[in-house]
């Protein structure tokens, strides 16, 4: 590896590497000893992506070694910006920290307070973990679980850990990055595009501001699809529940049907009457729909008024079939309705419809 060759392939002037004091022999010296080291880094790497690829909350993980010629640029740059730093061969295991790096990606913004549960109860931090934000995020749910905030320039989301791992005698360091997969797209494009090599451009940079809320905005509308998905499924399960107690009740009115004093005939218009309710209750949503209900109690009136049934009977199932019908019933109302319309007088077989009770029903 030549020094010249090296300096124009990574953009590093000569001037600002010999202002900075460095030594090209001594990088090489941090350089070999590096390579030499990575067949035993890369196990415990494994060890540590492993552990965090089985939490369910994890969507994807990139991990890697740092490539030597890659740690000796980042030693330079620390040394352009900071000259009185001290990198050498004995120490640089613990300057840079990122030797060992694991991308964690999650899909929705509050996967991540999950995740950082998981790293905190299996591994101890070198310091505090830090959250990158853009100026304007909130920064209430990090700094509930102690992280150092940090405002990116560049809008950069995502939370960085320093975990210690100790699989020999030596600790190792391996630093994870948490962010959302929206956030990974445009931070990987940030870094081909600009990093580190393009940093002033200002035309680029300011494209990629816009870039970035446009990350972000899908960050939201993800958590919003997944709150919505949850408030349908619920809604779905509500009505599947309430239409299952209402075929329940269909059910009973067939058997007090049945069993009622009714003539053959009348019986069987009464059950052709109750299919169309069922039909008609099974396109229904969370409510009963008055326009349906209204059909069906129209036509069905017309058969009770025939029908040789007692005073009360009539009485009841007009009630049912005409002004609560021109009303929306609420599941619940109609289990009401049930109860005070029908029972079975004890120790008998004969069944009792009354209207007792209907002023206390209350109807939408």
């Amino acid at each position: 590896m030549r020094k010249e060759e090296f300096l124009k392939k990574y953009n590093i002037e000569q001037e600002a590497f010999e202002k900075a004091g460095l030594e090209w022999e001594e990088l090489l010296e941090i350089y070999t000893d590096y390579c030499e080291r990575q067949n035993e880094l890369e196990p415990i790497l494994n060890m540590v992506a492993d552990t965090l690829r089985r939490d369910d909350k994890v969507h994807s993980i990139k991990q890697r070694v740092k490539n030597p010629e890659h740690l000796i640029e980042k030693i330079i740059r620390k040394k352009i910006k900071n000259p009185s730093r001290i990198i050498t061969v004995e120490n640089y295991r613990d300057e840079i920290t990122d030797l060992l790096g694991i991308r964690v990606i999650h899909l929705f913004k509050e996967d991540w307070e999950d995740i950082h549960k998981l790293i905190t109860g299996k591994w101890e931090f070198k310091e505090a973990p830090t959250a990158n934000l853009r100026s304007g995020d909130d920064e209430t749910r990090f700094k509930k679980y102690n992280c150092e905030i940090k405002e990116h320039p560049y809008g950069y989301r995502s939370v960085h850990y320093l975990i210690v791992v100790k699989p020999y005698k030596q600790e190792v360091t391996v630093e994870l990055q948490v962010r959302t997969i929206f956030e990974e797209g445009w931070s990987e494009i940030d870094h081909k595009i600009r990093y580190p090599y393009d940093i002033d451009n200002t035309i680029i940079a300011n494209y990629l501001v816009m870039f970035n809320r446009i990350a972000g905005s899908a960050d939201e509308m993800g958590s919003y699809i997944r709150y919505l998905h949850g408030e349908l499924t619920e809604l779905k399960r509500k009505h599947d529940t309430e239409l299952e107690e209402k075929n329940r009740l269909i059910h009973e009115l067939e058997d007090i049907i049945e069993n009622s004093k009714m003539e053959t005939q009348e019986k069987e218009e009464m059950r052709d009457r109750i299919s169309v309710l069922a039909g008609a209750l099974a396109k229904a949503a969370t409510k009963v729909d008055p326009l349906l209900m209204k059909k069906f109690s129209s036509s069905l009136m017309d058969t009770l008024s025939h029908m040789t049934l007692e005073d009360k009977e009539r009485e009841a199932f007009m009630y049912f079939l005409g002004d609560g019908a021109n009303n929306t019933l609420l599941l619940e109302d109609m289990n009401e309705v049930y109860k005070d319309l029908v029972h079975v007088e004890e120790n008998t077989d004969e069944i009792i419809i009354s209207t007792e009770g209907f002023n206390q029903i209350e109807v939408e």
